[in-house]
């Protein structure tokens, strides 16, 4: 066999082994929504620490809210072990922290931040292991059994997710309302407001190689909203990741999460997304206010080194289709960054731009050194390719810290 096709074999296999384990991180998510995280430890094993002292005084732990009366309330559990079956009682934390995060929602980190300026109190600052508070969060008394999927793709109980303030805020670009006891999820978005079905049909049509569920079967879906994207390509056998921060829209992803849909509190500001190189077919951004081309263009540098290579980065928002000076201006840097990364503008058609990632390094190697940047140095093409990605520790990367 040609080294070449051995080589591109290995690589074929590599990437399917990736793909296959972000499909393994996305459904987990998914599955394990309703599990009390507080439980484990930062790798996922048990956190031993978080033992009852109050039951079992063995390790000398005290719960920094111990006084709190909600707390005289327990769970009990039994783990197996080498030595057996052990049981552990987990004291319930405080109603007021019923949507706790704890590392989003760490209010003594973030005032300590220096700036704000690109989102940095929207991204994830856990806390120290004597700031932990070892308690179970559990559902609210109010809590009903999820309405079952398809039926949740479209309604979900109130008393499940108790805020109408997004009502109020996207009520008029039918993202959600509110009927009796439930919140309704007429399917569309800001940027597409007659649905989401006829979006994704408007897409295809522009570059019909895209192929849902065939060429295009893991989708990144950045500031999701209510993940109305992610939920219509499911009957196009399509799984899609949505993340959008825990911000002044309230949690948007415990909509997602209780209809059904795949979803992570996340954010593109100064860290890199947890996700492995080369996993994603596809990158949607519908109106997501991310400033694309400030700092040379690191957070793009950061959906490229994601997006499988000849993957497409769909765009919709007004820069695409407005006429207004700031808006043209927005346009003209986006046009060059794309250009300077390789990218080929492949669509633009109403709200819509779509773009190509290219097959290989070849692009960024043959450019005129005056380019700009992002320059075509071996630390940045290892930025954007995968293999280089995959070997570089984030220093090298030119992207901050990977979030834990």
């Amino acid at each position: 066999m040609p080294a070449s096709e051995s080589r591109a074999g290995h690589v074929k296999d590599v990437g399917t082994l990736t793909r296959l384990r972000m499909l393994g991180l996305i459904l987990n998510f998914s599955v394990f929504y309703r599990a009390t995280f507080k439980l484990l430890d930062v790798n996922g094993g048990f956190n031993e620490d978080c033992l009852s002292a109050s039951v079992e005084d063995e390790l000398g732990y005290k719960l920094s809210v111990k006084e709190e009366p909600e707390m005289s309330i327990s769970r009990t559990f039994a783990l197996k072990s080498a030595g057996g079956v052990k049981g552990y009682n987990f004291e319930v934390c405080p109603s007021r922290l019923k949507e706790y995060v704890p590392c989003i929602d760490n209010v003594a980190a973030i005032k300590e931040l220096q700036s704000v300026s690109r989102g940095e109190n929207w991204e994830r600052h856990c806390p120290t292991l004597t700031e932990r508070m070892c308690c179970l969060i559990a559902a609210p008394i109010t809590y009903k059994v999820p309405i079952r999927w398809p039926k949740s793709r479209d309604e979900v109980w109130y008393s499940n997710v108790p805020h109408k303030q997004l009502v109020a805020d996207k009520g008029g670009q039918y993202w959600i309302r509110l009927e009796k006891d439930r919140f309704i999820f007429p399917g569309c978005g800001t940027q597409f407001a007659h649905g989401a079905n006829q979006y994704l049909d408007q897409i295809s049509k522009m570059r019909p190689i895209i192929e849902y569920g065939r060429r295009t079967r893991v989708v990144l879906d950045i500031r999701c909203g209510v993940a109305s994207f992610g939920a219509s390509l499911f009957d196009r056998d399509v799984i899609t990741l949505s993340i959008a921060p825990k911000d002044v829209h309230e949690n948007q992803i415990q909509f997602a999460l209780e209809r059904g849909v795949p979803a992570m509190i996340a954010i593109l500001a100064t860290r890199r997304l947890p996700y492995p190189s080369q996993v994603f077919d596809l990158i949607h951004c519908s109106r997501c206010r991310i400033n694309w081309t400030r700092d040379d263009g690191i957070l793009l540098i950061g959906v490229n080194r994601l997006l499988q290579a000849g993957a497409y980065f769909i765009w919709s928002a007004p820069p695409v289709y407005k006429n207004e000076e700031k808006q043209k201006n927005i346009w003209k840097g986006i046009e060059s960054l794309t250009s300077r990364l390789c990218w080929k503008q492949v669509g633009k058609e109403g709200q819509v731009a779509v773009w190509r990632k290219p097959l290989n390094d070849s692009c960024y190697i043959d450019r005129p050194i005056d380019t700009g940047k992002p320059s075509a140095t071996k630390r940045m093409i290892q930025t954007i390719f995968p293999e280089g990605a995959q070997r570089t520790s984030c220093r090298f990367c030119k992207w901050g810290k990977m979030s834990r």
